[in-house]
């Protein structure tokens, strides 16, 4: 994974923030504000940053996320080349889509403010670093470099949202964190099985060009 986004969310890191919101909740700190704990995973220092966020936050922080996976995938639908991968792409798009309007519509049930919290820029500015690798490649890698992206992208999305949605504090808010971390989980899956497709193709393509080879170097000899 590229620079910004190499490292994982842990069970070490959930297990900490969710012991800090229990701390807090004990000691009745924070709680007339309505306002919780969430790491920023952006920082790559051993220690964990602790930022509180309200329900509009992490709203703000679910909108971004999944604009910029609509993103990555319409950078793919530009110029792509492969029609298995398009249809991933298109599924993504669709995904996103949907995750948007069930957001905006929660939001809006729930009369929640979206603000973005500091975090926010440092992971946009980390997503779109994604999406002009994407953007500058389209060659006949594209796909693949699109594949690869998509699986990093989308593991950073679904352990965002199972950090996010352990603050969360909305029942409905959490669970649609809940659905956008399974559905990020399948789409890595799903990017992982199509790695492997193109892994198997350019393994048969390397060895067919590595038998023609040795086949012209052994006509040479018999032609000396």
């Amino acid at each position: 994974m590229d620079s910004g986004l190499t490292k994982t969310i842990g069970l070490g890191i959930v297990t900490a923030v969710l012991a800090t919101f229990v701390a807090l909740a004990d000691s009745g700190a924070n709680e007339a504000a309505g306002t919780v704990a969430v790491a920023d995973t952006t920082h790559h220092d051993s220690a964990v940053t602790v930022h509180w966020m309200t329900d509009g936050n992490v709203t703000s922080l679910l909108t971004a996320i999944d604009s910029r996976q609509s993103a990555l995938a319409n950078a793919e639908l530009q110029a792509w080349h492969s029609d298995t991968v398009r249809a991933f792409a298109a599924d993504m798009v669709r995904g996103t889509a949907e995750l948007q309007h069930t957001t905006d519509s929660l939001a809006a049930k729930l009369r929640l403010s979206p603000a973005a919290p500091a975090m926010q820029d440092s992971l946009v500015a980390a997503l779109q670093a994604r999406i002009d690798t994407v953007s500058m490649n389209h060659g006949p890698q594209m796909d693949r470099v699109f594949v690869k992206q998509s699986i990093a992208a989308n593991q950073l999305a679904a352990d965002y949202m199972s950090q996010l949605s352990a603050v969360a504090q909305a029942p409905e808010l959490q669970a649609v964190l809940e659905t956008a971390q399974g559905r990020a989980s399948a789409q890595v899956a799903r990017a992982q099985q199509l790695q492997s497709m193109f892994a198997v193709a350019d393994s048969v393509v390397a060895d067919s060009l590595a038998r023609r080879a040795a086949a012209h170097r052994n006509r040479q000899r018999t032609n000396r």
